[in-house]
């Protein structure tokens, strides 16, 4: 009952604030997607072996990161910040006033690390003795 009531509630604030969101669950995979009138925010955990092909699809859309530790990598503009470490992305973007070229982009950006973290690599035929 309780875990039907806290689903009732978040729905019902779900419609309050007229925000679109989206969440995909696996074993190692958690992707988070919310949208409103003023704001974009992506999240993903996966795993962190999968955090250089993050890093590859974040640098073919935006170039290289604006800041850069041995552990995190900031891309960040006006209106819009991407985040990453390992086995984590956060995409943050201001639609209030942010272009609507840029909000493409961004959206499109957070398709495209699902895309890649959700692939599977084809296996591999076996070999004909």
């Amino acid at each position: 009952m309780k875990h039907f009531v806290c689903i009732l509630i978040l729905g019902l604030l779900a419609l309050n604030t007229n925000a679109q969101t989206g969440t995909h669950h696996s074993s190692s995979l958690s992707i988070s997607v919310v949208e409103n009138d003023s704001e974009y925010t992506y999240r993903a955990s996966f795993d962190k072996g999968q955090t250089d092909k993050v890093k590859s699809a974040i640098k073919e859309l935006l170039g290289a990161a604006n800041d850069t530790t041995q552990r995190t990598a900031l891309w960040e503009k006006k209106y819009y910040t991407v985040g990453l470490r390992a086995g984590r992305v956060n995409i943050e973007m201001d639609l209030n006033n942010s272009t609507k070229s840029t909000a493409l982009k961004i959206k499109d950006l957070g398709e495209h690390i699902s895309e890649t973290l959700s692939s599977k690599k084809t296996p591999t035929p076996p070999s004909h003795r």
